[in-house]
Formats: C-alpha cells, structure tokens, sequence
C-alpha cells in the first residue's frame, strides 16, 4: 500500500516544482522532490508535477538531486531541445525517462504534453506595403495615405520602414504619403521615360508637347465687278428753259489684293486636367 501511494503522489500532479530561470544564458533548471525513493535513472520513470514558472530557452530537470537531465518535446521535425513557452505556470505536466535514444545526445526526459507554441506571426505585408481598399475605412494595421502626421514612438515599423521621405513636422513625427485623388507611377530610376525624377516627389499633372496644323485656301488674286448708276444734265444752247437731261448705267471691278493668308485661332475645349476613365478607391499603407 506504501508503495502504491507513493506512486499516485508522484503520478496525480501534485508533484511541487522549483524553478530556476537564468534569463542572461536563456536556460531553465526545474527541481522535483519525489515521494518515491528515486536514486537511479530508470528507463520509463513516469511523473507529473504541476509548473511553478515558465521555462525559457534549454530545459533540464532534476528528480532527487541525482542530477539534471534534458528535456525534450517530439516535434515533426523530429526530438528536440525545449525552446521557451512549454510549461506554463500552473500547468501540470508528464514527463518519462529515457535513456534508450538512438543517439546518447538524445537521453533524458520527453515532455509528453508541452503547451502548443503558437508560431511566429507572419505578416503577409510588410510596413510600407501600399494597397488600394474598396471601402474607405481600412482594417486595423493599416492607416490612410492622406498625408497624415504621426508619432514615430506610436507606428515605429513603418517609420523604419520609410523614415521621413513624405515630410514631419519635428524629429520626434514622420508623415505617410498623400494619394488622394492621385496616380501612381513606378519610378523611374534611370530608365529615361520619366527624366531627372526624384523618389517620393510630387509631379504636377501636364500633357505632351505638341503642336495643331489648320490651313485655309488662299485668296487675294482674283477681282469683282460692279455695276453703278450715272446720271446728269446737259443744255446745248446756253439760255434755254430746258436743257437735256440723260441716265446711264456703267460698270467697274475692284483691284486684287494679292496673295495673302489669315490668322486662325483655335477654341479651347477639355476640363481641368488629362485622365483616363478610372474608379475611385482609397490607397492605404501598413503599419
């Protein structure tokens, strides 16, 4: 019955731990006191304590003071060393000896249940990264390219990321780029299509030099006639009560002016600037 008792008190989690964390060499030693009187490692010792601290980095435990072993976890990768994070305080825990690996380095106890390390959080984009939203209220994790002033202490990834190129107010601020009502276009950088650009520079709408061609017939070298009345009196005896009178009817032409040409002026016609058809959409960047 002894025996048995000892088993369960070493088996049921109540098994207390001492923790030693050494934070500068990221290991952790765990000491348990059992109520068996184990002396010697044995292949398939099984026992259950409950964490009193949560380890770091390379674990060792020690049952007994008869000396540490490591502890291992069974990855798909294969045995490995514990990293950080799988004993948590509170928790309970089993572990089982071995000393029958198939390599000597992998002799020691095995961590039957370690808590799941979450893994490293992925962003799919990177601070800086510039999208185009449908809506006009963005997720979380990203903010509006609006030109915006912001702390650097408060979104310091993105200030990393693109530092103070689009402007600050002081040094401890940075601004996001302003895309309102914009295009973007791809950089130049030495390509030649876009000439002596600079990065992150603003560039003012504009059209292609060009120039428009409008002719008219020439005209000058020809004449019109006319015609115009003539009328007037004459006497052939000086004194007498009814001098003659006569009408007629005479015709002339104009001289030409030569060849000549006109001035032509063009209207104007188009709105305020040159775009394609497009779709409104507000460009974000993330923090």
């Amino acid at each position: 019955m002894q025996r048995i008792r000892e088993y369960l008190a070493d088996n049921g989690g109540s098994l207390d731990s001492k923790f030693i964390v050494n934070g500068k060499e990221q290991t952790t030693s765990i000491t348990l006191t059992t109520v068996s009187p184990i002396a010697k490692y044995k292949n398939d010792i099984i026992i259950r304590f409950k964490a009193r601290g949560m380890n770091i980095g390379t674990t060792t435990i020690n049952i007994n003071n008869i000396g540490a072993k490591p502890l291992y976890k069974s990855t798909s990768t294969g045995i490995v060393s514990l990293t950080g994070g799988e004993l948590q305080t509170g928790g309970i825990y089993e572990i089982v000896y071995n000393d029958g690996a198939s390599t000597k380095d992998l002799n020691g106890w095995y961590l039957l249940n370690p808590t799941p390390i979450p893994p490293p959080k992925v962003e799919t984009f990177p601070a800086g990264f510039i999208a185009t939203f449908a809506m006009r209220e963005v997720p979380s994790g990203w903010v509006l390219c609006d030109g915006a002033t912001y702390e650097r202490k408060d979104y310091p990834q993105l200030f990393k990321a693109i530092g103070d190129q689009w402007g600050k107010d002081s040094d401890t601020t940075f601004k996001v780029p302003d895309f309102r009502g914009m295009f973007l276009r791809g950089f130049d950088d030495g390509r030649g299509l876009d000439r002596s650009r600079k990065f992150a520079v603003l560039q003012q709408d504009s059209i292609k030099a060009h120039t428009h061609v409008a002719t008219i017939e020439e005209a000058g070298q020809h004449t019109h006639e006319f015609q115009y009345n003539g009328v007037g009196w004459s006497a052939n005896d000086i004194g007498r009560r009814n001098p003659s009178y006569h009408y007629s009817v005479m015709a002339g032409t104009t001289k030409p002016a030569g060849v000549h040409t006109h001035k032509v002026t063009i209207s104007s016609t188009g709105e305020a600037e040159t775009r394609p058809v497009n779709a409104t959409v507000v460009y974000a960047i993330k923090t």
